[in-house]
């Protein structure tokens, strides 16, 4: 989709959808608490019965549906029916072809992954999956954090690419942080007054007489989730509403979405790039290389600015979770100003769009 399909040429009631959505974006910065083995244990005993039945009952692994992994290959190849083609249109593609449960067989060294669009099959997988999850994820963020940049993340590829008890260790020691009501009501009053910065800026980009706004919508949402999420992370605004923004930060935003455009390619897509590194992948670890940088360069600052400081009582995320663990720290508030400033404003855009056409 381009700048200009996603842009939004119609009055958007901005300031009453972040009135009456205000605390839940909020809470869409924060992630879920882990269960424990008791809780899952106990949710899961209606159903184990049940549960040994079906598995009686149970097809063979390889009676799943899908394409061979030749067909695979060649129709993502120039000329083939899922070359040039988004990941929605892929999966309606293979559903349409498959039926609602299908297999998609591993290349260049990936895991199978099926794919199914049957609610009951949803409640069953996350039922029986356990305590400690597995899901498909980024390879290229792990191959990144762990090969190419080990320096900075030692060993850490973060919530978004770990896996296992790996994961669940870091859960645990930024739940008490991230999931605590506490932090939310702190951080609400300056988060109410950036909403109401957002919202006069775009009543200020009104046309007078059809008052339809006229900018790339999507932008401007990106900066008010990032002016957002730089203040719950780091205690620091960005200026991005005024005349002169910071610079680094517009930077890091080209850069989010150079990313998540390659993030396809290489994560999505079947891709020789564990094998072979090619000048697009280069390019693709040099958009990586710029985000790990900006990202850092704002740490580090504040970092600088706490030791000035001296020691009083944490405000930002960053200042509570660098009382746990250093490198944590660093990975979780990276993790949480890259997804405010893109996963954070591609949902509110989509929201937004879909609720101004109902109003």
């Amino acid at each position: 989709m381009s700048n200009n399909e996603r842009s939004i040429d119609g009055a958007v009631n901005a300031k009453f959808i972040l009135r009456h959505f205000k605390m839940k974006l909020l809470l869409s910065y924060y992630y879920f608490q882990v269960l424990t083995r008791e809780d899952i244990k106990s949710s899961s005993l209606p159903y184990v019965e049940q549960s040994d039945t079906e598995w009686s009952r149970a097809l063979p692994y390889n009676s799943l549906p899908g394409p061979s992994r030749l067909r695979l290959i060649k129709e993502v190849l120039p000329g083939g029916k899922y070359c040039n083609v988004n990941m929605m249109e892929l999966n309606r593609l293979l559903r349409e072809t498959y039926g609602d449960i299908y297999l998609v067989k591993g290349l260049f060294g990936r895991e199978d992954t099926v794919f199914t669009y049957n609610p009951h099959d949803f409640e069953i997988m996350f039922r029986n999956e356990g305590i400690w999850p597995h899901r498909v994820g980024l390879q290229t963020f792990n191959y990144y954090r762990k090969k190419k940049r080990p320096e900075i993340f030692h060993g850490i590829g973060g919530l978004v690419s770990e896996q296992g008890k790996t994961w669940g260790d870091i859960r645990s020691k930024v739940n008490p942080i991230m999931m605590k009501s506490q932090t939310i009501r702190e951080n609400l009053p300056q988060i109410d007054v950036i909403a109401q910065e957002f919202t006069k800026r775009l009543e200020s980009m009104r046309v007078i007489g059809d008052n339809l706004i006229k900018c790339n919508f999507l932008e401007e949402v990106q900066k008010w989730a990032f002016e957002s999420i730089s203040f719950i992370a780091l205690n620091k605004r960005m200026g991005l509403f005024g005349d002169n923004p910071d610079r680094k930060a517009l930077s890091l935003a080209e850069n989010m979405s150079l990313f998540f455009q390659m993030s396809y390619e290489f994560d999505v897509k079947p891709s020789v790039w564990p094998y072979v590194q090619t000048r697009a992948f280069k390019e693709f670890l040099t958009v990586y290389d710029n985000i790990t940088d900006i990202t850092l360069s704002f740490i580090e600052q504040e970092m600088s600015e706490l030791q000035r400081r001296g020691i009083q009582e944490a405000k930002s995320v960053l200042e509570k979770l660098l009382k746990i663990d250093k490198h944590i720290a660093l990975v979780m508030v990276m993790d949480m100003l890259m997804a405010g400033i893109d996963t954070v404003g591609e949902y509110i855009f989509i929201f937004t769009y879909h609720t101004s056409k109902d109003l």
